[in-house]
């Protein structure tokens, strides 16, 4: 497991949201039981990748593999759009396999 908290500075280098990721070493057949939970949990599909909202934006979001799960979470004043959001949660992914 490894995780990592990212804040998002706003002009007056103000904390405007906070980040977490989390990355999952997952074995086998853990993959279907982690998705099944997330959609247990009220996780829908959003760009490829479960999510839960709050207020109708994003909160949590995972992206389940074969052998790993990613997860965000996203807190504060969080003023990031819904699409980078999804393209952090990627980005994180993509770290993991350098």
């Amino acid at each position: 497991m490894h995780t990592a908290q990212l804040y998002v500075l706003d002009s007056a280098t103000i904390v405007s949201a906070t980040v977490r990721e989390v990355i999952l070493g997952l074995g086998v057949g853990a993959a279907k039981k982690i998705t099944r939970l997330a959609r247990d949990c009220g996780a829908k599909m959003a760009s490829r990748a479960l999510a839960t909202t709050v207020n109708v934006a994003i909160a949590k979001a995972v992206v389940v593999q074969d052998n790993r799960a990613v997860v965000s979470t996203f807190a504060g004043d969080n003023r990031l759009s819904e699409s980078r959001k999804i393209a952090m949660l990627y980005q994180a992914a993509t770290l993991v396999d350098r």
